[in-house]
């Protein structure tokens, strides 16, 4: 996100999601299904399975926010 607000212009994000993806990662690939046995839960999934038997009527992950950007709009960068 925060190369969204550090990149003045469409052209500069671009550059940016194509240096990421030129990282060398292997490419993603479908986890195999089937046979009644769930996929594992990654750590963030985890962590809120967690909080939830610890607190469950906790509004913790439920409480939304509004942001307001306020300045001028500068196409010509």
């Amino acid at each position: 996100m925060r190369a969204v607000f550090e990149e003045p212009t469409v052209e500069g994000l671009a550059r940016r999601v194509l240096a990421a993806r030129s990282t060398g990662l292997p490419p993603l690939t479908r986890a195999p299904r089937g046979g009644g046995v769930g996929l594992p839960l990654s750590f963030a999934q985890q962590r809120l399975w967690f909080l939830t038997q610890y607190e469950p009527e906790s509004p913790e992950y439920n409480i939304p926010q509004g942001f307001r950007i306020e300045g001028p709009l500068a196409p010509e960068r």
